[in-house]
């Protein structure tokens, strides 16, 4: 439901109003304490949940009055970059995966790669705000940083020989979520893509909750949906399915449920987006939902599903179901949007598609009274741009 702004527009704002004097951020508030509540990959999430709120809302204003806040954080963790062009581990309490009773990230280097990851993603996004708010100079300043920590992140964290970065500079140890995790914010060489992807899919599930939320994310952002799917419909330990199996009411803090954790954590229920997002793939493709993208990931054995969310122009509905010879797909798009709508091919090289009666791929003379205008194919989907309203479109093999 992405209904309510006001919500997340409060914390954002609360997080500003808490920020110390030397620009870190304060994980709770009001507080007044410092020892527990600095955390500097918990700053990190500060940008994203900016960006994402601007992005959902198209809500320019939560970005004039969180930017002052923005320039003293990234200040502050500017002035933590060495002589190496990384990101030096400060004295705070870091945590790059939780909880630490499984897959443990090796934070004993002078240079953390989750947090390096982490801020340069902070600065790219930095720089979008500053470009939309017509801050050109320090637009010109974060994209400069955030290149400069890029070429350190490949030159001293990635290791080409195993296709894969280092939990932290002098570590042998090479954690599934940390390589995800440079796919996720755009670090990874393009010539490199393919090669760490394997190197992810080669762990399994090998994260802890906090990283594997990036992990997931990443998979389905890089249409690697079997995968995700094979990760999430399992009993196995790690995972959602283990909780059920154990007899979970509620998602946990951590896989095992031991060492103090909480049975009764909202964060770690990240996965029932997923669900939306993912699996049936309705996202914003622009700020306030203006361009919607519905990107489903029909997979393994999963017969169908569908979702409905509130968004402020209005209701987003899909629904795909697979038939014996290819796979329907239902998309209702509120007024006042157009939605970029891609079709599933299930992997085959010739398909006959329909909206409604029409025949629109290969396209006949006719498309049709509604709005459908063919974009492309690519590699297992056929995507179209359609206007609002609903729409039925058929995928016959």
């Amino acid at each position: 439901n992405f209904y309510y702004p006001q919500i997340v527009r409060k914390t954002l704002l609360d997080l500003k109003d808490g920020q110390f004097e030397d620009g870190s951020l304060n994980d709770f508030y009001p507080s007044y304490r410092r020892d527990f509540n600095y955390i500097p990959e918990w700053d990190f999430h500060y940008l994203p949940m900016l960006w994402r709120t601007y992005y959902y809302y198209d809500d320019k204003y939560i970005l004039e009055e969180a930017f002052p806040a923005v320039e003293r954080m990234m200040n502050f963790y500017l002035g933590w970059i060495d002589k190496n062009g990384l990101l030096r581990k400060n004295p705070g309490w870091h945590i790059s995966d939780w909880p630490e009773d499984f897959a443990r990230v090796d934070q004993g280097g002078d240079y953390l790669t989750v947090g390096n990851l982490k801020f340069y993603d902070d600065l790219v996004k930095a720089a979008d705000i500053a470009k939309i708010l017509g801050k050109g100079d320090l637009e010109k300043k974060y994209r400069t940083a955030a290149e400069n920590l890029k070429q350190a992140i490949n030159r001293e964290l990635y290791v080409p020989a195993l296709k894969s970065y280092k939990d932290c500079s002098g570590s042998k140890k090479h954690h599934q979520a940390v390589s995800a995790l440079a796919l996720q914010v755009g670090v990874v060489p393009e010539s490199e893509r393919d090669a760490v992807m394997k190197f992810v899919k080669s762990k399994g599930f090998g994260s802890s909750v906090v990283l594997a939320y990036n992990l997931f994310e990443m998979l389905y952002d890089s249409d690697e949906g079997e995968f995700a799917y094979e990760l999430v419909n399992s009993e196995k330990f790690p995972g959602w399915g283990y909780m059920l199996k154990k007899g979970a009411t509620n998602t946990w803090e951590g896989w095992t449920g031991l060492g103090g954790e909480t049975y009764a954590h909202p964060f770690s229920a990240y996965m029932a987006r997923f669900f939306i997002s993912g699996i049936v793939g309705i996202k914003p493709g622009a700020p306030g939902w203006k361009e919607i993208i519905i990107r489903p990931h029909p997979e393994g054995d999963l017969k169908w599903a569908k979702a409905r969310i509130r968004i402020l122009p209005g209701e987003v509905f899909a629904s795909w179901e697979k038939t014996e010879n290819g796979l329907k797909l239902s998309v209702t798009i509120p007024g006042n949007t157009q939605a970029k709508v891609s079709v599933p091919t299930m992997g085959k090289s010739q398909v006959k598609i329909y909206e409604g009666l029409d025949q629109i791929l290969p396209a006949s003379a006719d498309a049709g009274k509604k709005e459908v205008k063919f974009l492309s194919q690519e590699k297992g989907y056929a995507n179209f741009m359609i206007g609002s309203g609903q729409y039925m479109f058929k995928v016959e093999y």
